[in-house]
Order: structure tokens, then sequence, then C-alpha cells
């Protein structure tokens, strides 16, 4: 009976350690389970050229998260897809990404049977905390080390979190200590625990030149100290994915408010329900034991010294008459023992109700939290709603704050937090970053994220300056002069900036005399003009035209006041703006602006190149071969103009024109491509650039490819026939078919020439093939080979 009495006391021990010890295996996730969550990305033509990386399974097995520079091909109209195995691929577009955060939210077309993951926020991550890395690294998936067969297998290395630092973009990052490889990004960073605290991005790299065994440069991205590696905190994700309306866990503490599942709740009733088990086993334990000890105890009968046991029917136990009854109840009761179960069945009742009453204190916190979320069930249906219904998000870069507000608004979204931050290219004021990519998806009435440019700071106060007035601007103009002819760009930019700003101020200080506000203003004008050669230097055309606007306007008003004496500067100001309007593509206002020009500057040569760009462009070859023909071998400040155009030629091809008539120009007309100076190359041009003047209409550039003298009668015959045929008829195409060069002597050369023409009288179009036989001397002219005797070898 003694054993069967403590039997209840180590159910209840056994009960409150399965309550204890319960929770901490509850949520751990195995390593495996991890490697599932992970996938392997490629982004590109699986048949050609592609790049790989790393990503990780959201919501319902249907999105997939990696970093933006993994899938950046995606603009280029590149195929991404997730790997699972080999052979095993699904196709998934890219619904949301942000340059910025270097982060991307995938969807697939059709769910990828992967568990996704748990994340869990910065705030219950702590430096020195555990941490996984795992993906793709392409160290570990060279086919020519590793079987491909095993290409999709996860790779996982480990280490601790060093610390949480801020990009200067202001993207919360981890720093690790895990091995970060190329391949891993856009990978997962799990805790031990199996939570995602972060989206792994890149190891700490910088661009080097890696020579091979020829000698060849190659730029490389070289690793810049070993242990160092980044990862973008899961919060700048969660963020987006409730912008985007798609579910995902967390684990914290608040894990109803963000699941949904109802397990917290099941696991506190469950709790209670061992507890108050526990309790009630403890209690009867210590019922059954007090209950033993409130019973009668039997006294023996003795007769004769012998002990004798009477039973009675109706009990089990002896009995005694009354006059036995009253000796023993006069007898001094022996003490009764304690029970050594006792303290046990105690102890579990007290831990029991300890247990029972933290356990039923949560239980209450999550109903308090039900009965909040029942209370706003309303706004959590219009938020699932809202988060249903997609919006696109508008381009808000270079608008003003309640410009951008305006915008979201339009758009079916809010304003979220405004930052601010120094910029030299930007207006001040104007929006320079946005939180979501402009024309990606984003739930109804989410939030959008700006940064405004605060512009450069001035390093002088406003006592000085009104005491210093011109003095000051003029000085940090001549050392941002300085700097510029020293290519020092952002030096001279921030100094410009400066100047140009305290010009500002004095011309829009009333107390200023008009002598001192027209010589701000003027200089205000000046300085944006050189502003805007340095940002189209810096390869910011856009920033660089609305300086140049500035600048005109400014010029305008001061000469609607009179008070431009030199129109001269409005000429070059106009100049310098239709340059800025045709690198942004605006070639008929650039074309306004060059007639302005000319007409307050017609000296200036830089008119007739821009003149020819924009023939070029707007696709009037003719007229643009025959000026730059005209002015190549001009002077311009000691600069020859042919090495300006060549120059514009590259801004022109970074700003997106296309250069395949601009290598013509370059080649053939200015002389500056790569077999220039050679003997064979250069007789190859004047064949060329005589076919092209020919295609031009250009009559004086086609004789210009013969040397011969102006009043012979070869010279007068070609020339009149040429004006004839020049006047009759307008050339549509003209190509060298082939051309065989045979370099009889060091200065002559004779060539077998077959043009192909296609031209027009405007009622009929013709064709013809002729191939010709051409002598050429070397000169000292503008082409170093021309034409001294030629013949028609068939027609």
């Amino acid at each position: 009976m003694k054993k069967l009495r403590t039997i209840p006391s180590f159910i209840c021990i056994l009960l409150m350690l399965f309550i204890v010890f319960l929770p901490s295996a509850s949520y751990a996730k195995s390593t495996e389970e991890m490697q599932a969550s992970t996938v392997l990305i490629t982004c590109g033509d699986l048949d050609g050229e592609f790049s790989m990386g790393t990503g990780f399974v959201i919501g319902n097995s249907d999105h997939v998260v990696t970093n933006y520079h993994v899938i950046s091909c995606d603009g280029q109209g590149g195929p991404v897809n997730i790997v699972l195995d080999v052979g095993k691929i699904i196709p998934a577009e890219v619904i949301w990404s942000s340059s910025v955060k270097d982060l991307a939210v995938l969807k697939t077309k059709k769910p990828l049977d992967r568990p996704s993951v748990t994340f869990m926020r910065s705030k219950d991550v702590k430096v020195t905390d555990r941490v996984y890395v795992m993906g793709f690294p392409g160290a570990a998936i060279d086919q020519r080390l590793i079987d491909p067969s095993t290409i999709a297998t996860v790779k996982v290395s480990q280490g601790i979190i060093s610390a949480k630092v801020k990009s200067k973009d202001g993207v919360q990052l981890y720093q690790t200590d895990a091995p970060i490889n190329p391949g891993n990004s856009g990978g997962p960073l799990f805790t031990e625990n199996g939570a995602v605290i972060g989206i792994n991005s890149a190891a700490s790299l910088v661009s080097g030149v890696i020579l091979d065994e020829e000698g060849k440069g190659k730029t490389e991205r070289i690793r810049l100290g070993d242990n160092i590696g980044w990862s973008i905190q899961a919060d700048e994700l969660l963020v987006e994915l409730d912008r985007l309306g798609i579910e995902y866990k967390t684990e914290h503490r608040q894990l109803k408010k963000e699941t949904d599942d109802g397990t917290p709740v099941i696991f506190y009733i469950t709790m209670i329900g061992l507890g108050l088990l526990a309790v009630f086993i403890a209690i009867l334990a210590l019922v059954i034991t007090l209950k033993r000890r409130g019973r009668p105890v039997p006294v023996p009968k003795k007769e004769n010294g012998l002990i004798l046991e009477e039973k009675d029917e109706q009990s089990s136990f002896p009995t005694v008459n009354s006059e036995e009854t009253q000796n023993i109840q006069n007898r001094q009761a022996p003490p009764l023992k304690k029970k050594k179960d006792t303290w046990i069945i105690l102890l579990a009742i007290l831990g029991g109700l300890v247990i029972w009453f933290v356990l039923f204190i949560g239980f209450l916190l999550i109903l308090g939290s039900i009965e909040h979320d029942s209370n706003q069930k309303s706004v959590s249906v219009e938020k699932k709603q809202n988060q249903m219904l997609q919006v696109t998000v508008p381009l808000l870069y270079d608008l003003t704050e309640q410009e951008a507000k305006a915008e979201l608004e339009k758009a079916g979204l809010k304003l979220g937090k405004v930052f601010q931050q120094s910029d030299l290219l930007s207006k001040k004021g104007r929006v320079i970053k946005q939180s979501v990519d402009s024309n990606s998806k984003a739930a109804k009435n989410s939030t959008v994220d700006i940064t405004v440019s605060k512009g450069v700071e001035l390093s002088v106060d406003a006592d000085t300056l009104q005491e210093k007035k011109m003095g000051i601007v003029n000085q940090y103009w001549d050392d941002g002069d300085r700097l510029f002819k020293e290519q020092k760009w952002e030096q001279a930019l921030n100094l410009y900036i400066q100047a140009r700003d305290m010009a500002n101020i004095l011309a829009n200080t009333e107390k200023n005399d008009v002598n001192l506000l027209a010589e701000a203003r003027l200089a205000e004008a000046k300085i944006s003009e050189s502003i805007a050669i340095i940002k189209i230097e810096l390869g910011h055309p856009y920033h660089a035209l609305q300086d140049m606007e500035d600048g005109v306007t400014i010029l305008k008003e001061l000469k609607n006041q009179n008070l431009l004496t030199n129109l001269t500067v409005l000429g070059n100001a106009y100049g310098d703006l239709s340059w800025c309007q045709l690198l942004n593509h605006l070639q008929d206002k650039a074309f306004e602006s060059l007639q302005l020009a000319k007409k307050y500057d017609p000296k200036n040569q830089l008119i007739e190149v821009n003149l020819a760009h924009i023939k070029l462009l707007t696709n009037h070859f003719g007229e643009a071969f025959k000026l730059y023909r005209e002015n190549k071998d001009l002077d311009y400040n000691g600069i020859k103009l042919s090495n300006i155009m060549v120059d514009d030629f590259i801004k022109l091809k970074k700003a997106g024109y296309p250069d395949e008539k601009m290598l013509i120009i370059h080649d053939v007309v200015l002389g500056k491509g790569q077999g220039a100076g050679d003997d064979f190359e250069e007789i190859k041009r004047t064949i060329y650039f005589q076919t092209y003047a020919e295609l031009a209409g250009d009559l004086e550039g086609y004789m210009s490819t013969y040397q011969l003298e102006q009043n012979s009668n070869l010279y007068k015959a070609l020339y009149n026939n040429y004006k004839r045929l020049l006047g009759s008829y307008t050339f549509t195409k003209a190509e060298v078919k082939e051309i065989n060069i045979d370099q009889t002597a060091e200065n002559e050369a004779v060539v077998v020439v077959t043009k192909f023409f296609q031209y027009t009288d405007s009622e009929k179009d013709y064709e013809e093939e002729v191939t010709y036989q051409f002598t050429l001397n070397k000169t000292q002219g503008s082409l170093p080979w021309q034409i001294t005797k030629f013949e028609v070898v068939r027609n």
C-alpha cells in the first residue's frame, strides 16, 4: 500500500518536468529542414550565359526571396528559374525588387513543395549569436571538381554575428564572420533554432585587375579581408512582405499577431490543462495520505496473555468493548510517524500551482491579444483586402516631398518616413531615393519611404557672407576652376555648389544694392554652367540639364532687365543648354536652343559641332557628314575640334544613342579608328570616305579624295559630272562590296573596288554595281592617301 501511495507523486513530478521542457523543444528546426527551405536560383539562358545565386522559400511555398543582383538579368528579359534538383527546374517571375536594399521577391509558376522559413527580428538577435549560412557558393558547384548531380545540394557554413551595422544607403545589416562566397548571395542566414534573421548579400569585395598567363588584364572582385561578410537584416524584408500582402511567420513572443494559425492558444491551453492535472494528482495523493492517518487504530484483545483477533460481521476491524475503549482513550496516544512522501507531495502541489499560475497569466495575455484583434476585426479585414489589391509604385525621383506625397496618394499609397542626405547631384529638397522601386507592385495603402537631398552644407555662416559678399563667392569659384582644370571633378563640384548657393543668397537679399544683386545673379548663372559641365563629365546629363536651364533662365532675366551687357554669354549658355538637351534625347529642343546660340554668339565654332551631332542623330546623314568634314580640322581654344567630336561621341554613346553612324564618322571622317596611321587602313579609309561622300551627296567631300589640280581638265570634267549626277539623283545606299589593295610602292598603291549603289530621281529607283581601279598616292593632306587615277573596270 505504501508503494501505491507514492505513485501519484511520481506522476505529478513527471508531468511538471514535461511542462517545463516541452517548450524548449517546440520550435527548433533540423538542419535538413533548413536546407530544404534553401533553393538554387539561375538568371539567364541555361543553354548560354547565366548567373547563379541562392534563395529561400516563403509564403505558401510559392514565393522565394533572393538578392536583387542575383536576378538583375530580369531587367534585360533574361529568364529566372528555381533549380530544385538536376532536371527539376521551375520558372519564376520577379514581382518586387529593390536595388537599394539588394532584395527581390519571386513568384514561382507552381508551388515548390518545400517548407517556408520562419523569421526572427533584429531585436531578438544578439551580437555573438551563432549563425549558419546556407546556399550554393560558386567554388562548391564547380563542375570541374564536383559531380554535377550534387550541384543542387545545399552547402552549410557557420559563424557568429560580429556586429549590427547600417549601409551608406541606410539599409540595416549584420556583419558576420561566417564564410559568404559568390553564389551564397540571396541565401538565408539561420539561427541555431532555424529562424532566418538575414539575407546574405556579399563578402567584403573590391574590384581589381587580375593578369592572366598572357599578361592580359581582367577585372574581378577580390576579397578585401577574411571573416567579413554582410547579411541584410530580415526586418528590411518583412516591411516589403507586408506591403506585398505575403504571409510569413516570425519566431518571437508576438506569435499570435503574425501567424494566425492558433498555435500559441493551443499551446497555452494544453500546458494549463497539464498543470491542473499535475495539481489534481498531487492533491489526490495528499488526501489519500491524510485519510490513512485519520483511520481508527485497531487495539488487539488479550486473554490469558494471548492476543485474540475478533472480527465483526460488518467490519473488517477487530472490536473492543466500552470499558476497554474508555481505557484506551485514557491512555496517551503514541506520536504519529511522519510519512516520507509528505514533503514531495506538498512541493508537487506548490510547483503545480506556480506553473499553473504563470501559464494562466500567459493565457490571459493571449486572450487579451485575441480580444484586441477582434475589436479591430474590421481594420484587419480592410488591411487584408488592401494587401490583396496590388498597385503600381510611381517614380518619385526628383520630386519635392509634397509632390511625392501627392503622387503616392494618387497611386493608392502613402508616404512613409522622410530621410535627408547630402548630395552633389540633385537639387536641394528633391527626392533622390525611394524604398520601393518604381513600376513594382505594392499592397494598396502601404507606405513608401523617401530620401530627400539636403544639398551641400555651406562652410560659411550668414554673417561672414554678408561681410565679404562677392569676395568669398569669387574665392570659392576660383578654387573650383583650379580643381576643374585638374579634372578633380567632385572636389570642384563641391566648391562650385557652395559658390553658387552663396551667390544665390546675396542675389536674394533685398538690402543689397542693385549692382551687387546683378553681379551675384550673373555669377550664379555662370557657376551653374560650370556645374552642368562637371555633371556631364560624371555621367549625369539629367542633373546637368537642370543646372543649365537655371543658368539660362537667370541670364534671360538679366537681359530683359538690361543688366546683361555681353550677349555672347547668353549665346554660349544656349549652346551648352543645347548639348545638355541632346544628351537627354531632346533633339528638337536642342535644335531650337542652338538657333538661339547662333543668334547671340554666331562665331562660336562649337555650335557647328553640336549641329552636326543633331543632324547625325536625327537621320540627316548627308548634312552631318558635310558639317563634320568641314569643321574637324579647326581649332577651338587650342583644341582640335576632331578631338572634341571624339569625346562627344563617347558621351552620346553613354547617353544611349546607337553608335553605328557615330562609328562611321569616328573612323572614316575623323580618322580616329584603330588602324589610324597604318598605310593599308588609310588606303581603305580613303575609299570608304569617297563612298560615304557619295551617299551624303557631298560633292566637295567626294572631290577631296582626289589629288588633282583644280584647274586641270580632268578635275573639271569629274567635278561637273558628279555635280550633275548628285543634282539629278539622291543616293539612298552606297556601300563597298569588295576591296583588293596592291601596294606597288612605298607611296603608291593600286586598288580594285566594287561598289553597290541604290539611288532615285523621285520617280524611279535604280540599282547599280560598279567595279573601279584606283591608283592612290601617299600625301600630307587630311586624307593620307588620295586618288591620282581611276577607271571603270566593270559596270
